[in-house]
């Protein structure tokens, strides 16, 4: 466990009380006004009027109220950043109370108004060599200590506020910043070092070096010769820098290998139709592994999934710093794998597919986490035979849109900007709102998404219908529908969708991928401008759910977690 020390320090200025104006009384406390009436003055009968007046000099100026300066001070201080547990002391020995004794200290740790109060006590009796002496005590003699947990994948900050009350009413605020890391199952503090070599790649930037080291533990039963990352080509190697995360399981042997994820051998015709071989991919070009299909999705599912990568493929790739990554912990890394795949025949289910990611990587920058995906499950509900193979390659491409991460990642399992209302809100996904108003032609503080369906359809998938400026959470605009963009909630045979610019720059906002030819797409979706002309309105067309379904074989995992403000990877084997 960490542990950070803080000591408060103030200083006291000495005024004197003064007099202010009768007519005003200043609240010491509150600043807040208070206006006493002529009648508080007193009285003098008028022999004139033959009644009692109220003039303000009726008790000759003598009454008024007495005050005194109030100097409140606020110090703001960034403790820093701390990996783990970490516990927070505070000293309050350096606060002044030359001129005024401290009545209270509170502390609110955590911002949830659980306040530590440590006041002054009453009077004291404490007895010194048998004789009776008065202390009455100071909270600035007490310490006090709190304990911060991280309570995300990403890192967890804490604004402690402590709030010294002063004999003469004055506050000296105290402004705290605390960031946590997660921290890890084990840290490696006895290893040795097996091998090492340096990684050059040119990946559309400057050659880069990496150092991969593979290293052996001893007294850890879950893992041998597990290849970790270094940073940067010139970090040293040390315990503080390399850390692995193992979760007992009883699936996880003392003799894990590196390579999770085994690649299925593939010869250069996997299958009798030539239009569903995989070709090997350009290193810096690819996003799935196609060879990850073979064996799992039969045809014609594997001739639509591959056009509907080729599809994907055409405007999107990893981003080059993180498939290093990756590929130096996994070296069998060849794209985003194919876990989990089914194909059933469900009549009384509308879902006609179901994507899931299985496993993504995450990476934490100074102000946001990127994330992407390792490997996804996908399941086809086979139930719809007059669809065509167009039909198949949208429905495909809409369900590799979830595995990529759309209607996931900016989901509450992954950020604290998830959807409300149906709505994600601009400011916190800039690129995100840039190509759905250009899609509109309008300025708007939000972006919808679709607000029926189940829970892997509503809020997962953009708007298809009208939105009005009454609905909840609209500040007051409406919102067109998108008739046609690949990832709309719903879909019926015919219906031909778009790839467009909104979904692209979405996937380059989540940091893990980015685009081949910036501004290149498919073009611009129909745009549903009333109510009438929804989809939803045409009762005829029978909908069909699309579902994302982030819950497909169990919750997302995270596999690897990369901190490079502490320099740290850490590897989940849990699966």
């Amino acid at each position: 466990m960490n542990s950070v020390s803080y000591v408060l320090s103030s200083y006291q200025l000495l005024e004197y009380p003064s007099i202010i104006n009768h007519y005003l009384f200043v609240d010491p406390v509150f600043g807040s006004a208070i206006v006493y009436p002529d009648t508080a003055t007193g009285s003098i009968f008028s022999e004139t009027t033959g009644s009692f007046v109220y003039p303000a000099t009726a008790d000759g100026g003598l009454f008024f109220p007495w005050g005194y300066p109030i100097y409140n001070t606020t110090l703001s201080v960034d403790l820093g950043i701390f990996k783990g547990i970490t516990t927070l002391t505070i000293n309050p020995s350096a606060i002044d109370d030359r001129y005024y004794a401290v009545i209270k200290i509170l502390y609110d740790f955590e911002g949830d108004y659980n306040i530590t109060n440590i006041e002054k006590g009453i009077v004291q009796n404490v007895l010194s060599n048998n004789v009776a002496v008065l202390d009455p005590g100071s909270p600035k003699e007490t310490i006090v200590s709190h304990i911060f947990t991280p309570k995300s994948l990403e890192s967890t900050t804490y604004y402690p506020t402590i709030t010294v009350v002063n004999g003469n009413l004055s506050l000296n605020v105290f402004n705290l910043k605390l960031t946590l890391l997660p921290d890890t199952i084990f840290k490696f503090d006895d290893f040795h070092l097996i091998n090492t070599s340096q990684l050059t790649r040119s990946v559309d930037k400057a050659p880069k070096s990496i150092e991969v080291f593979e290293i052996d533990t001893d007294g850890t039963s879950y893992v041998s010769n597990f290849l970790l990352l270094s940073a940067t080509s010139s970090q040293t190697v040390s315990s503080n820098n390399i850390v692995f995360t193992p979760t007992p399981t009883p699936s996880i042997t003392p003799t894990v290998t590196p390579t999770p994820t085994v690649t299925p051998s593939a010869t250069p015709t996997p299958t009798p139709t030539p239009s569903v071989t995989p070709s090997v991919p350009v290193p810096n070009e690819f996003l799935f592994d196609r060879f990850s299909f073979i064996g799992k999705v039969s045809e014609p599912f594997l001739t639509y999934l591959n056009a509907a990568v080729d599809r994907w493929e055409t405007y999107i790739r990893m981003n080059p710093e993180y498939r290093d990554m990756l590929i130096a912990i996994l070296p069998s890394f060849n794209g985003i794998e194919l876990n989990n795949y089914s194909l059933y025949n469900d009549p009384a289910s509308n879902t006609i597919a179901s994507c899931g990611i299985f496993n993504f990587y995450y990476v934490t920058q100074p102000s946001r986490v990127d994330y992407g995906t390792i490997a996804f499950n996908l399941s086809i509900n086979n139930r719809y035979p007059a669809f065509s193979a167009q039909d198949w390659i949208n429905v495909l491409s809409h369900e590799l849109g979830h595995a990529l991460g759309i209607g996931i990642y900016w989901s509450s399992s992954f950020t604290s900007y998830y959807p409300q209302d149906y709505f994600l809100t601009s400011t916190y996904y800039p690129l995100v709102s840039t190509a759905y108003d250009n899609i509109l032609g309008a300025a708007k503080p939000k972006i919808a998404l679709e607000n029926t369906g189940g829970s892997g359809t509503s809020s997962a998938h953009w708007e298809n219908d009208f939105r009005s400026a009454s609905a909840p959470g609209s500040l007051g605009y409406s919102y067109p529908g998108l008739s046609n963009e690949l990832m709309v909630g719903y879909f019926y045979s015919g219906l031909n969708l778009t790839l467009s610019d909104l979904s692209i720059k979405t996937l380059v906002q989540f940091g893990g991928y980015e685009e081949k030819t910036p501004g290149a797409n498919e073009g611009a979706p129909g745009l549903v401008n009333s109510l009438q002309t929804s989809l939803e309105a045409q009762e005829s067309i029978t909908r069909f759910g699309n579902c994302s379904c982030p819950h497909v074989n169990g919750e997302p995992h995270a596999l690897i977690g990369y901190y490079p403000e502490s320099n740290e990877i850490v590897i989940n084997l849990q699966q």
